[in-house]
């Protein structure tokens, strides 16, 4: 943020979408009962990993990480250590293949939100994996209707690109931003704009495409 403002570009953040994290007993009970075995565990979003740290009672007894994006495998070193994530990818099917090439035969535990996508469970079910799918925090569009005009717009995930557009309609030289590739194909359902995606799922480098985008 700080980046652009030196560039004279003025960033406005407004949420379209909050997020929660089940309730700690609940989470707790699911948790249980893969603590002291061995487990492949896929992260998509760093929410899940602060859930999921959060309500662990005891170590883990070997756990394995994949993860999508740097924030996420950051997170996971920092609650489980480096050592423990295999692997990392910027978007789902990406991951999805590493966690086949990595030679995974059986079960997947995978930690989520309630709004994610189908495309990483329904890859690893397709390959043969059972997918052990546990909700770990619930998103809510909060849409909002904008009335004034932007040169630009960025967007972090695919709950909010609905949550926009159900209210919103853009003229067509507003440029969009995405994070990655899924919120990038999320915003093609809804707009014909010119859509600008981050080379990695990182808000640092969504930063960086607005930067090198309006200061050509």
């Amino acid at each position: 943020m700080e980046k652009a403002v030196d560039q004279d570009i003025i960033i406005e953040t407004i949420p379209f979408i909050a997020t929660k994290a089940m309730d700690g007993a609940t989470l707790q009970a699911k948790l249980k009962p893969f603590v002291q075995q061995a487990a492949f565990v896929v992260f998509t979003s760093s929410k899940a990993v602060e859930a999921v740290a959060a309500n662990l009672q005891s170590t883990p007894a070997s756990w394995t990480f994949f993860c999508i994006g740097h924030a996420t495998r950051k997170l996971v070193a920092k609650y489980f250590g480096m050592s423990s994530v295999a692997a990392i990818a910027g978007n789902a099917a990406e991951l999805a293949k590493e966690i086949t090439n990595w030679g995974i035969t059986d079960e997947v535990l995978f930690f989520c939100g309630d709004h994610r996508r189908n495309e990483l469970p329904d890859q690893l079910r397709a390959s043969g994996k059972c997918v052990h799918e546990i909700i770990t925090y619930e998103t809510t569009l909060t849409p909002r209707k904008m009335d004034r005009h932007f040169d630009g717009i960025l967007f972090f995930s695919p709950s909010a690109v609905q949550s926009f557009f159900s209210v919103n309609q853009l003229p067509s030289e507003t440029v969009l931003f995405s994070i990655g590739q899924t919120t990038a194909e999320s915003l093609q359902t809804y707009s014909t704009n010119k859509i600008i995606v981050a080379d990695k799922p990182e808000k640092e480098e969504v930063m960086k495409i607005v930067i090198e985008y309006f200061k050509k």
